[in-house]
């Protein structure tokens, strides 16, 4: 589930900025081992892709600011 609370997108699982298993920090989905439908995944980015807000709070990383369209961009593999 993710959520757009004036104006702040708060993206649960769906799009993070890290996570204790990832190769890097920075926009990205979950790693595969937690992903059960990559597919599933890459279109609810495309759903996100669409929102007008500049703030994201993940499930888990830090806050990002910046066009959601770029963080979407960055995470789809």
């Amino acid at each position: 589930c993710s959520y757009l609370v004036d104006g702040v997108l708060v993206s649960g699982d769906a799009l993070v900025t890290g996570h204790p298993l990832a190769p890097h920090p920075g926009p990205q989905l979950l790693p595969r081992v937690f992903n059960h439908d990559e597919g599933g995944c890459v279109r609810s980015l495309a759903a996100l892709a669409m929102l007008e807000t500049d703030i994201l709070i993940p499930g888990h990383g830090r806050v990002w600011t910046g066009p959601i369209r770029e963080a979407v961009r960055q995470a789809t593999p």
